[in-house]
């Protein structure tokens, strides 16, 4: 699956609207793994010993700042709009024996509210943020939570879902749950505007 982004509305707790382009970065970070490239594989591995203030999400392409909702809106590959409502809480989630900010993540498409996912994500001291897991519950297929997983249960590992230092070719595992989360990124482009 693969968004096109048509524009991106952050919105502060007093209410301002601010529109920004999206950085083609974000965008291209975060494309799925039936892509493939002669790349090399960006190698790291989860230590929580690498995790001082984890909850200190402040990577430039993808900042967590409490109180901060994004709104991505778009149309999907086979031209269905959707709308996501991305909202950073001051929530948190111990995983793994550690705290990750909750982001409460709620999709809409054709209009219709078809699902509500709750994000854990945390941030390392190089500046790497990870995706530790998510609760969804599918609201079109009576409430179903599958699909959800959490990092260090049932074979589960924390993903990375943006690095520090992305370098076009670099490959990752963003979720990494077998037979229930397994996406990847490639890094494409770091300088596109869309």
């Amino acid at each position: 699956m693969q968004f096109t982004f048509d524009v991106m509305e952050l919105l502060t707790k007093n209410k301002k609207f601010v529109f920004i382009a999206i950085s083609a970065t974000l965008v291209t970070m975060m494309v799925w793994s039936s892509l493939t490239l002669q790349a090399q594989s960006a190698v790291m591995e989860f230590d929580k010993t690498n995790f001082h203030t984890p909850l200190k999400i402040d990577n430039k392409y993808f900042p967590l700042e409490p109180g901060t909702t994004m709104i991505y809106t778009g149309m999907s590959e086979d031209g269905e709009s959707f709308r996501n409502v991305f909202v950073v809480t001051n929530e948190t989630k111990v995983i793994l024996g550690m705290h990750t900010r909750v982001v409460h993540d709620d999709a809409y498409v054709k209009g219709e509210h078809e699902e509500k996912t709750d994000d854990w994500f945390a941030q390392d001291d190089e500046g790497n943020v990870w995706y530790m897991g998510e609760y969804t519950t599918d609201l079109t297929n009576g409430g179903s939570h599958e699909g959800s997983w959490e990092a260090g249960k049932n074979g589960a590992r924390a993903g990375i879902v943006m690095e520090a230092q992305p370098k076009v070719g670099d490959k990752y595992e963003q979720e990494a749950a077998k037979d229930v989360a397994e996406d990847k990124a490639t890094i494409l482009s770091a300088n596109e505007k869309v």
